[in-house]
């Protein structure tokens, strides 16, 4: 944003420089005129108060450009205060339907990927707390390993040993419950990031078709205002109009080139949003290709060893 911010006042600087000229040559001839009487002296005041108008928005241009380039290479971390700086890239013209982005962004975000991640970790440890519930038996190496008896009777016990959890049925009904409360709300967030996703690319989509829309309209105002302006300079010079018809003219052209400048650094940032919602300013070899759908996340509530309602136990449902 911040690169195509320093080039759309770059070019702002261009366009009423250039305009600038005109509009100081023009208060010349009026000017010119008006000492040799054939001009009014309120023709002469509107035309420098326009120009000077115009001086004024070139010196905050000039100003935006400073401070753009100052702010880009704090970003950077590099010294291109005053580097030139290109721009060849031009967006493609034919652009994925939406839901095809949609669904690149579900398996390329890597928000939405380490939401998944916790998902599946929150439902490792439902199925670790649930295990508690099972008894576990365990054997002494180092008794085999440093007697030389052969274990018979009761030396049994000194090797073997066998847990069973009767006591601890509160402690482990606790356990599984916060696990799988852990694990539902796991399942939720990345639920609700999902959709959050989903309407930040439809916004971006929208915004990226509404500034070609704009784009298009702008040229053809431009290429208005310019015959506009040539149409009011005639009638000026053959006596039909005013010098106030050619300040109008010459400001709608003015303005209307400046959005056009903003315009078409506007449709590539929404361009590049588009795909920094979508996810797709990441490496494509590190982009995954397939991902659990949301039903098969719903699903796992359903699973076996997750909810302890379903397995049996001396527990209740939680």
């Amino acid at each position: 944003q911040t690169y195509y911010q320093v080039l759309d006042s770059e070019q702002s600087v261009e366009v009423l420089s250039n305009s600038l000229k005109v509009q100081e040559a023009r208060v010349n001839d009026i000017v010119s005129r008006a000492n040799v009487g054939s001009g009014k002296k309120l023709d002469v005041a509107q035309a420098e108060a326009q120009a000077s108008q115009t001086r004024v928005s070139l010196n905050q241009a000039r100003a935006d450009v400073r401070n753009g380039r100052d702010m880009l290479a704090f970003l950077v971390d590099a010294p291109i205060a005053d580097n030139p700086l290109s721009d060849d890239y031009e967006p493609p013209a034919d652009i994925p339907e939406l839901e095809a982005i949609q669904r690149q962004a579900e398996l390329g975000r890597q928000d939405l990927l380490s939401a998944h991640a916790s998902v599946e970790a929150a439902r490792a440890n439902a199925e670790i707390a649930f295990g508690q519930y099972y008894p576990t038996a365990s054997i002494n190496l180092n008794y085999l390993l440093y007697n030389n008896n052969v274990p018979v009777g009761n030396i049994w016990s000194s090797v073997l040993s066998l847990n069973l959890p009767l006591f601890t049925g509160g402690t482990i009904q606790d356990d599984v419950r916060s696990a799988w409360s852990s694990f539902r709300q796991s399942a939720m967030t990345e639920e609700r990031l999902r959709r959050q996703v989903d309407n930040d690319v439809a916004t971006a989509f929208v915004n990226l078709q509404l500034a070609r829309q704009q784009l298009q309209e702008l040229q053809t105002q431009v290429e208005a205002a310019r015959e506009a302006l040539y149409l009011a300079d005639q009638n000026y010079f053959l006596g039909g109009g005013t010098l106030l018809d050619r300040l109008i003219a010459q400001d709608t052209l003015l303005s209307s080139q400046l959005q056009l400048t903003t315009e078409q650094f506007a449709q590539k940032t929404a361009y590049f949003n588009l795909l920094r919602t979508a996810g797709k300013l990441t490496i494509p070899s590190l982009m995954p290709t397939t991902r659990p759908t949301t039903q098969r996340i719903r699903n796992l509530a359903t699973e076996p060893g997750v909810n302890p309602a379903t397995q049996p136990g001396p527990t209740s449902r939680p």
